[in-house]
């Protein structure tokens, strides 16, 4: 493949030799065929600047650890990038990218804040993709492994995904990308969980993906903030300890919140139901 020529949009930057592959590949993945202008992990560090929230996180370290800890394939050439966009939020939309995009985060914590910087725009549509959602997992890993523990990464990562919350849970997806989200939540973000699925409890914990993330919450988050949980299974206890899925939310709610008085209302209105008990017991 032969390196394009810069667009007006970028610098003058050096190139590197004229045939390159992406990680020792004879053959870019789909959604590399026609980038131009493969640049090395530097040169995107240098195109980064150019990206439209420059002030949103902390300067990227001059040097990367890219080519040392990650070794190039048997074909001997460099882990390469692609330049438009950095390419990062179009190759993430495919297997091979998406594989590439998890490759550079392990092998360079220095990449993280490139790599929000260009997702963010489309985070919430990524989230729910089939591919970009392991990314967008794996860029919240990253970032809680960073020197400053995500500190100038996740508040916006999170921050992007409101008012799409309800609609990530209960996406096959994108309920992945909201339990990696719960690690360390900041309040504000847990708040605002709990007002988008303000009043959707019951069909939520029942529902085949979202059940999944409504025990993450429980498990993570203060017990006073799962109080909405509480309040609105209390007068459907029977129904949720008998299924399949709402019976995993309410063991959750019965380990991490003991000791709040929803919880007692909760229990009390399930084992006053003397008639239907048997199901428990079957």
């Amino acid at each position: 493949m032969t390196t394009g020529q810069a667009t007006s949009a970028y610098p003058a930057m050096a190139m590197p030799i004229p045939e390159c592959y992406l990680l020792g590949r004879h053959q870019p993945p789909p959604g590399f065929e026609n980038y131009q202008g493969l640049l090395h992990f530097e040169t995107m560090k240098t195109a980064a600047s150019l990206l439209p929230l420059p002030t949103l996180l902390a300067p990227l370290p001059q040097s990367s650890g890219l080519l040392e800890t990650c070794p190039p394939k048997e074909s001997g050439r460099p882990i390469l990038l692609s330049r438009e966009d950095v390419a990062i939020g179009k190759v993430v939309r495919t297997q091979d990218g998406a594989e590439i995009v998890s490759q550079l985060l392990a092998a360079d914590a220095s990449a993280t804040p490139l790599v929000v910087t260009s997702l963010l725009p489309d985070l919430p549509f990524l989230a729910s993709h089939p591919h970009g959602a392991g990314v967008i997992s794996d860029l919240f890993e990253a970032c809680r492994k960073a020197p400053d523990h995500g500190a100038s990464t996740i508040p916006a990562m999170t921050r992007r995904l409101q008012g799409s919350l309800l609609r990530l849970t209960r996406d096959r997806w994108g309920c992945r990308v909201m339990q990696a989200a719960m690690e360390d939540a900041a309040p504000d973000f847990q708040q605002a969980f709990a007002n988008e699925l303000q009043g959707k409890a019951l069909k939520l914990c029942q529902h085949l993906h979202a059940n999944f993330v409504l025990q993450k919450y429980v498990e993570l988050v203060p017990a006073s903030s799962a109080g909405f949980l509480l309040e609105e299974l209390t007068p459907h206890a029977m129904e949720v300890a008998v299924h399949v899925y709402g019976c995993r939310v309410l063991q959750r709610l019965i380990e991490h919140c003991p000791r709040e008085p929803q919880l007692a209302s909760l229990l009390e209105s399930m084992l006053s139901a003397v008639p239907q008990i048997e199901k428990l017991l079957k």
